[in-house]
């Protein structure tokens, strides 16, 4: 226990190396006291108690089929039910590692935590319409800012290649004890898939950054410090998902963790974000709402366009601007309220798109 406890503030001091060490003693020192018991069935809890930490002292050190061989001896006895589901969970942690290290990927050790407070969450419990779009964002927001990263220009049209799809693999873990909030992790490949990507933790980092001056400098500063514009306004209209709606959800905590350090950014007001201005437009009317099913997208043309069909069948085109697509292709075939102006050729362009929400009563 000793050694176990000391590899872990090695890991939070950012001591890899002797965190493998430690991990290591305390994991031969656990097994050994396991093996002991290892025909005294009738030693419970204790006997289970010490094959459960052995097992996840394996995992740990990374050794894998230790782990779950293990595990399978704990079960072997009669252990309590609460130790035994912890057991079980211990073979799925090892199943799932191991498809992990089937595909040449690993879980970086840097992860993010996204808390959220409103009137449609409670403590392990919240609205899938509030939270799915969010982790969608989020996704979007690490594949963009990976991209970003490697010099990549902006990618308007189609999917991300194969090399940032597998370079940030994106995991999910399970809400928190007390609250919502859930954590999330990025594998990455053992090999690097090009000379340019950036380390995930590189990538969070920045994620990080660009939220703190966004909520500290502005968008102006943020947009002098990202640079693209189509970067820009992809970052910020991701974030205007992400962040508190100012009605479901009135808060959204972002923590990351890097060694030692944690950093906290809260986001409390909603963002209200408009794309700034499309080069070769020209506004000749106030902004126009319309509401109706998103149908017919057209990437064929220079401006990307998609069709809303309103009550009366009524098509309106809308012109997406550069950076907006993420936010966009979410609500396909979904009754949406769109927001913009008019162009000189009676488009709109996009501003903002949500989704309509019907009272049920």
């Amino acid at each position: 226990m000793r050694f176990a406890e000391e590899a872990k503030l090695a890991t939070r001091g950012a001591r890899s190396g002797d965190a493998a060490q430690l991990f290591r003693r305390a994991f031969e020192l656990e097994r050994e006291a396991a093996q002991l018991l290892l025909q005294s069935f009738n030693v419970e809890p204790t006997r289970s108690v010490l094959y459960r930490s052995a097992a996840t002292l394996a995992l740990e050190c990374g050794e894998l089929a230790e782990a779950k061989r293990l595990a399978y001896q704990g079960l072997a006895g009669s252990p309590p039910l609460d130790i035994a589901d912890e057991i079980r969970a211990i073979i799925e942690e090892e199943e799932f590692q191991r498809h992990l290290s089937t595909r040449g990927i690993t879980l970086q050790p840097e992860e993010f935590q996204v808390s959220l407070v409103g009137p449609v969450i409670a403590a392990g419990l919240a609205l899938y319409s509030v939270i799915m779009p969010r982790v969608e964002s989020f996704r979007n927001l690490v594949l963009r800012t990976g991209e970003r990263i490697a010099g990549m220009e902006y990618r308007s049209r189609g999917r991300p290649t194969q090399a940032i799809t597998q370079g940030y693999e994106f995991f999910i873990g399970t809400p928190r004890h007390g609250s919502f909030a859930f954590s999330v992790h990025i594998g990455q490949p053992d090999q690097m898939s090009f000379p340019d990507m950036a380390k995930a933790a590189d990538v969070v980092q920045e994620i990080f950054d660009c939220f703190d001056v966004l909520e500290s400098e502005g968008k102006g500063r943020l947009r002098q410090r990202i640079g693209s514009d189509a970067y820009y306004t992809n970052f910020v209209s991701l974030a205007e998902k992400i962040g508190p709606d100012g009605d479901m959800v009135r808060f959204v905590g972002l923590t990351s963790t890097r060694g030692a350090e944690s950093r906290h950014v809260k986001l409390k007001s909603k963002l209200d974000f408009a794309p700034p201005a499309t080069p070769g437009v020209v506004s000749v009317a106030k902004k126009v709402t319309v509401q109706g099913v998103l149908r017919w997208a057209d990437a064929t043309t220079i401006h990307e366009t998609v069709r809303i069909v309103d009550a009366d069948k009524k098509s309106h085109t809308v012109r997406i601007p550069p950076g907006v697509d993420d936010i966009v292709k979410p609500y396909w075939l979904d009754e949406v309220t769109v927001t913009g102006v008019r162009d000189s050729q009676g488009h709109i362009v996009l501003e903002h798109i949500d989704s309509v929400r019907h009272d049920p009563s």
